[in-house]
């Protein structure tokens, strides 16, 4: 809330003032100034950010006179003065590097080749977004998301979809020296840093053999190479050359210790290495994984545009399609219609309900056939494709890409449908083809039936329901129906049985109710 926050400030002003206080002046300053800048009142915004700079360095206060060159930078560039706009990130770039702050060092890295870019200066953007990504991902440097406080750059996502979009803007200006494999390869690295940070805090598990002290030891390690790096980088100019000696010794004993502790992991768990810490992409050893009739569409949904790269063993081919904000909106609106249809009032007579029906269905068909044509009507796909691995990005993961194809092609037509299957990196396909094939017949076959739907059911044996189980939402289709409630369906698992005994020739081993999640 803008105003809200413009009147905390105002508060926050007024008292420093009156009680001399110029560091905390000198923030609210500052946090007017982006206040301004979000209301779009830019006067009012440069005021407040110069008497914010000005102040801060009178107090000696550089993380704030840091922040006020970075957000004069964000304001120079919604005016369009990109020469100023370069000057104050390279200002804020010099006192970031004076103070050894990684984090504004970054933001001014990144907030130069904003504005490099928007000169046209597309070799210096790439340069300097390469500089800034370096800082982010450099594992001595442990750069948070809260660190990143600039406008344009307050999440890491933004400092791959900058780069992303810069070396799209170079294969434009030079089509084929290589930018739109490296924009992929880019986007590939983002998500590599995703699934890394959510390996570091064991939020996903992808080897849940592998044992937790090796992990523990690993991070331990990480830990104190960041510490002393930190510590290195605090030195003050006038420290004795032995002290940074023997500091440069200690971070190569520890960088040392967490190469011999990924080691032992990737020894105990080659998957977890892959994904923990992934070889750049190869992208011709990708290609040769595709079969001739297998693609794979990547997304990136960016800022300013978005792109797919289209992927198969003749080549990989860019296209440029419109910014998140349009795609996401699109795809918002298809899974909604998806997802909550409406309820019916089953006391309606029969023909209103199929009207309804009827226009439910056309909605439908025409939110899914003007996202199909936004995000595959401008791909060239390559003849005889019709297997189709979709990395998806944004809300595009929420939706069923076959309801998008469909739509495309009208009934009545001989276009030939797709089959789609999903990852969430191409990363992920050099993984599974790496897993050995199976050989011999399958032996396993899952039958689910006779579900459990209320509480009280006896096989439940004690155990409880899944806390907060949407019993409105599970007899939706029953009341549409004219169903008000949801009996057992005992017959069904004699059924599961006697399926279960045509295709195995052994024991049918049954899973409980109380052993599977409701």
């Amino acid at each position: 809330d803008v105003n809200a926050a413009t009147t905390l400030f105002d508060t926050a002003l007024a008292y420093y003032s009156s009680h001399d206080r110029q560091r905390e002046r000198a923030h609210a300053l500052g946090g007017l100034g982006r206040c301004a800048i979000a209301r779009s009142n830019w006067t009012e915004a440069r005021r407040r950010l110069l008497a914010s700079r000005d102040g801060a360095h009178a107090a000696g206060a550089a993380t704030l006179e840091i922040a006020a060159y970075l957000a004069l930078g964000d304001l120079d560039l919604h005016q369009r003065q990109v020469a100023q706009a370069s000057r104050d990130y390279a200002q804020a770039h010099r006192l970031a590097r004076a103070a050894n702050d990684l984090g504004d060092s970054a933001a001014a890295l990144a907030g130069e080749a904003h504005a490099a870019q928007q000169a046209g200066k597309l070799p210096d953007a790439k340069r300097l977004i390469e500089d800034a990504l370096d800082i982010v991902e450099d594992q001595r440097a442990q750069i948070t998301e809260p660190m990143l406080a600039t406008e344009y750059f307050s999440t890491q996502r933004a400092y791959y979809d900058r780069a992303i979009d810069i070396l799209m803007d170079l294969e434009q200006r030079h089509p084929g020296h290589g930018n739109a494999t490296a924009a992929l390869q880019m986007s590939e690295r983002a998500r590599a840093r995703s699934l890394q940070e959510l390996l570091a805090r064991r939020t996903i598990r992808i080897d849940k053999n592998l044992d937790p002290a090796l992990l523990d030891a690993e991070q331990t390690d990480e830990d104190t190479l960041r510490a002393l790096a930190w510590r290195l980088a605090q030195l003050p100019a006038s420290t004795h050359a032995s002290e940074h000696a023997s500091l440069q010794r200690q971070i190569d004993t520890a960088s040392i210790a967490v190469d011999d502790a990924r080691g032992r992991i990737r020894a105990a768990s080659p998957r977890y290495a892959q994904f923990a810490h992934p070889k750049p992409l190869k992208l011709e050893a990708i290609m040769r994984l595709l079969d001739d009739n297998a693609i794979v569409l990547d997304y990136w949904l960016g800022e300013r545009h978005s792109y797919v790269w289209t992927i198969s063993r003749r080549g990989v081919r860019a296209s440029v399609l419109p910014s998140r904000q349009r795609i996401d909106a699109l795809a918002r609106a298809l899974r909604t219609q998806l997802v909550t249809p409406g309820v019916e009032q089953t006391t309606l007579p029969i023909e209103q309900l199929a009207a309804r029906e009827r226009d439910n269905l056309a909605a439908t068909r025409k939110l899914a056939s003007t996202l199909g044509q936004t995000v595959l009507g401008p791909l060239v796909l390559p003849s005889g494709a019709h297997l189709v691995a979709v990395i998806a990005d944004g809300r595009l993961q929420q939706l069923p890409f076959a309801v998008l194809d469909e739509s495309m092609h009208p009934a009545g037509t001989n276009a030939t449908q797709s089959d789609f299957v999903y990852l969430p990196s191409i990363e992920t396909l050099r993984g599974l083809r790496e897993l050995p094939t199976p050989t011999g017949p399958r032996t396993q076959l899952a039958v689910f039936a006779d579900p459990v739907f209320h509480a009280n059911d006896p096989r439940l044996d004690g155990h409880e329901m899944a806390a907060g189980a949407p019993a409105r939402a599970a007899l939706r289709s029953a009341s549409e129906a004219d169903v008000s409630d949801l009996p057992a369906l005992p017959h069904s698992g004699d059924e599961a049985r006697e399926i279960a005994a045509m295709y195995i020739e052994r024991d049918v081993d049954e899973m409980p109710a109380s052993g599977i999640g409701t």
